[in-house]
Parts: C-alpha cells; structure tokens; sequence
C-alpha cells in the first residue's frame, strides 16, 4: 500500500513539475497577448487527460490543445515569431498529456490492486465480523470432518437454521437490527457448542452448524433444547433442517444438499425441526418437529448426548 501511494505521488509531483516548468518556457517565449492562452491549454490538457473519458485520452487532447493555441496564436498575433512558442507549446502539452496519462494509469492500478487485495484478505480470512465462519472455510472444514468420520467410522451432523432474508428495500434501521440479531444468534450457538463444531453463514438468510462425532440423534436433541433460546436470539421462528452423514450422505456436498432439503421442506410445510432420513420415525415424536421417510438404505445410528462447549451436542 506504501508503494502504491508512493508511486501515484511520483507522478503527480511529475505532473505538476512538468507542468510548472514547461507553461514558464513557453512564457518565456511568448512576448504577445497570446500569452494568456498558454495556462488555460495547460489546464484544460490536464483536467481533460484526468478525467480520462477515452483510451490515451492526455495523448489525444494534448495534440489538440497545441493546434487550438496555434490556431488562436496565429489569429490573435500573425504569423510572426510563431515558430518557437508553437514548437514549446506543442512540446510542452504533448509531455503533459504523457505524464497525466501514466499518472492515470498508475492510480487505476493502484486502485485494483487494492481491491484485489481486498478480495484476497477477505477469501482467505475464514470467519466474518460476527465470529461465524464464511461458508467456503465452513465447507472445507465439513469435507475434512467427512473425510475423518470416513476413515474411523463415526457419524458427522449438519444443521440449517432458516432466517428471514434481508429484503433489499427494508429501512436501514429494521436492517441494522436484522444484522444484531444475526450476531447475538452466532454468539449463542458458539457458546452452546463444542469447539471442534463449527457455526458458517450460508448466505444472508441460513446458518450452518457443522457437529463431527454427533449421530442424528444428538444434533436433533441439541436443536430441541436450544431451539426457544434461538428463537429469542434470532427474533423469529427459525425452521431447521438436520441431515447425518453417513445415514442421509455420502460426501459434503451431499449432506448439504440433504440438510437443504430438509430445511425447504420445514419451510413449505410449517415444520420447525425436519430430518428426511429412513429413520422411519425413531427420533422420537416431538411437536414441531418431522423425520419423513424416503426410500433409501441405511441402517440407524445410536445416541448418547453428551455436553459441548458450553452445551449439548452430542457423540
């Protein structure tokens, strides 16, 4: 950042230079009224290159802004001793077209690289202000998680919590609160799970919990003890959807897929808690809550729950 603001100032200074100097020069060389032209061509050449409405726009308007002060000079003046103030001017506008040409190149790279490297601070920082991881380290973490409970045989839980969307037109104040109540919701499930959990953003409207060592059964005990305080946190009724790898997926994308699933059919159905597994209805039958069968093999998982974090989320 030091060097790109070091190098806009070098040929800024440059720029002023050369134009400081070269309006002097042609001063010097223009005795007649005419004289008064050569400031207000520099700065038109000038404010017009930095403008930059075209490709090499200071190349462009410098070689006009010399044949305007030639066509004025002649007119006003003659043609006499027309020769050495023509050459500096066209000389000295050409020069300033090329320095506030680099110069506006210079910032415009200084200017995407800076949000380049804003997008590239922000890729790879892997949690938001909230304290919610962002959803492609979350992802990574899930397929690690997978890959773990793969190898030494234990089940890995993925819930979804519905929020309502932030609507685009909505007052900055209703926004404003929207947003804290994403936050106090984030702070909760964080002290209420294990630290080896994981709580992401999916979007603006969903938020992920990632449960390694958690069966079904104990990701949906933890949803229904917490479920009120979510509430509360969130400000609205969430609708919640829970899918189990390896019972319901295979692979990470598939278990988010799963727990989507579950979660839009919470949505259209007015279910607050919805587990699309075979489990054939085993979890139990709380209100609020639904585990639909669906033609699929797999054989149940068993639960202990067991605490977390500051909380429950089960082995």
């Amino acid at each position: 950042m030091r060097g790109m603001a070091s190098r806009a100032k070098a040929h800024a200074a440059l720029l002023a230079l050369w134009m400081g100097a070269g309006v002097a020069v042609v001063l010097y060389l223009e005795p007649g009224d005419a004289r008064i032209l050569v400031p207000v061509v520099a700065g038109f050449t000038v404010v017009v290159s930095l403008w930059h409405p075209i490709p090499r726009a200071g190349t462009v308007v410098s070689l006009l802004a010399a044949a305007i002060y030639v066509g004025m000079r002649y007119l006003v003046e003659g043609q006499e001793g027309i020769a050495q103030p023509a050459v500096a001017a066209a000389v000295v506008l050409f020069g300033l077209g090329l320095v506030a040409d680099a110069f506006t190149a210079r910032a415009e790279a200084d200017a995407l690289q800076r949000r380049h490297d804003s997008l590239l601070i922000d890729e790879l920082t892997p949690t938001s202000s909230t304290g919610a991881m962002k959803w492609q380290h979350a992802q990574k973490q899930l397929a690690e998680e997978i890959d773990r409970a793969r190898r030494y045989k234990h089940p890995v839980s993925l819930v979804l919590v519905g929020l309502d969307p932030l609507l685009e037109n909505a007052p900055d104040a209703q926004v404003q609160a929207a947003l804290r109540q994403r936050s106090d919701l984030v702070r909760f499930l964080l002290a209420k799970t294990r630290t080896s959990d994981h709580v992401a953003f999916r979007g603006e409207d969903r938020l992920a919990l990632v449960l390694p060592h958690t069966p079904l059964k104990g990701a949906l005990a933890f949803v229904d003890k917490y479920l009120p305080d979510m509430k509360v946190a969130a400000g609205v009724d969430p609708r919640i959807g829970v899918a189990e790898f390896p019972t319901d997926a295979g692979s990470a994308d598939e278990l988010t897929s799963e727990a989507e699933s579950a979660l839009e059919f919470g949505k259209a159905s007015g279910i607050r808690v919805v587990s699309r597994s075979i489990l054939m209805g085993d979890q139990g039958s709380s209100p609020g809550r639904a585990t639909p069968p669906l033609p699929r093999s797999g054989a149940e998982r068993s639960a202990n729950v067991q605490g977390g974090r500051g909380g429950n989320s089960g082995t």
